[in-house]
This record gives structure tokens, C-alpha cells and sequence, in this order.
């Protein structure tokens, strides 16, 4: 399509569907990128020429005839005179059964690859997800553990809104339970 709208405007030829100048103001602006268009419409043009060179094209009748020597012939337009011809049912260039099973096969294949991969990436996602927990568990635990360390007996507030001073044996238990956190989390 470029080669063809550049091509008519060197021959003379300035049609307004055509123009190339025009095609382009229209996609991006007076002042538009180019290089891009340019790839923007070699690209249509190539995926619509693919599209159409894939698309079979329509079958023809076929004819088939016996000519006086007993030859079979077989043409798109029946014999001349009255001789007695047959039909033949034809394809449109499709795919054998072989091909169609082969590309089933292929597609088959794609998507369990595809289903293994999304599978894949969700467990690494997940690993992600619950490394990045462990470790916010092990800095939590280590900062607690300190802590307990560092304070020496801690005031708690009882239900009743009463404060008390934490006992030796309730003290050394949660220090036990932060260091037994911080062997759970911690590498």
C-alpha cells in the first residue's frame, strides 16, 4: 500500500483515497512521527496480505468427461457437444487431516505449556509472597526478643485496667517464646 500510493503520486496520479500525505495527517497530525506510520502501515499491509494469501480461495465446479478414445478429462467448463459428464466435489485448498491433527496437537501442547508456566508463576509468586512474611516475622521477633532483653520486667495492664509488674517466670517464657520465633522464622 505505501509502495503503491508513493508509486501513483510519481506517476501523475493524486487520488484523495490514496494519498499518501493525507493517509498519514489523518493517523497522526500534520507533525507526526513517520517512521512510525510508516512501519504502522507496512505492518497492516503485510498482515493483511497474510490474512488473504491464507484465506482458501472458492472452489471451482470440476468437471469430468470421457472424450470417444475412452482419455478421462477433467476441466472447470463442461465438454462441448452432448457428452455425458460428472461432477467432482472439490476442496479449497484446506489443510489434510494429518495437518489439522498435527495443529490440534501443536495447540494442545501451547496451552498445557502455558497452564504449566501460569502454574509455575503463581507458586514462585507465592514462595515470594511468604519469604517476604518470614522475614518480616524474623525482624518482628528479633526486635521483640530485644526488647525483652533490654528491659529487664515488663508492666502489663490486667482486664480490669490494673498494672502489674510481669513475674521472673512470665518474663523468662516470653523470652523463651521469642527465641523459639525467631528459630521458626529465621534462617
Amino acid at each position: 500500500m505505501l509502495c503503491l500510493a508513493v508509486s501513483n503520486r510519481q506517476r501523475g496520479f493524486e487520488s484523495k483515497a490514496l494519498s499518501f500525505p493525507i493517509l498519514f495527517a489523518s493517523i497522526f497530525g500534520e507533525y507526526g512521527d513517520m517512521k512510525h506510520a510508516t512501519r504502522l502501515l507496512c505492518g497492516m499491509t503485510l498482515v493483511s496480505w497474510t490474512l488473504l494469501a491464507g484465506y482458501p480461495s472458492v472452489a471451482a465446479e470440476v468437471y469430468k468427461w470421457k472424450d470417444a478414445e475412452g482419455n478421462v478429462h477433467y476441466s472447470e467448463t463442461p465438454p462441448p457437444g452432448d457428452i455425458e459428464t460428472e461432477t467432482v466435489e472439490t476442496t479449497a485448498g484446506g489443510a489434510s487431516a494429518k495437518q489439522l491433527k498435527r495443529l490440534h496437537d501443536l495447540r494442545l501442547q501451547l496451552n498445557k505449556s502455558d497452564q504449566q508456566q501460569a502454574k509455575e508463576a503463581e507458586a514462585r509468586q507465592k514462595k515470594r509472597e511468604f519469604q517476604e512474611i518470614k522475614a518480616e516475622n524474623c525482624d518482628n521477633s528479633r526486635a521483640k526478643l530485644q526488647k525483652l532483653q533490654t528491659a529487664g520486667r515488663l508492666r502489663s495492664v490486667d482486664e480490669s485496667g490494673n498494672v502489674t509488674r510481669t513475674t521472673d517466670e512470665e518474663h523468662a517464657a516470653r523470652i523463651k517464646a521469642a527465641e523459639a520465633n525467631i528459630e521458626k522464622w529465621c534462617d
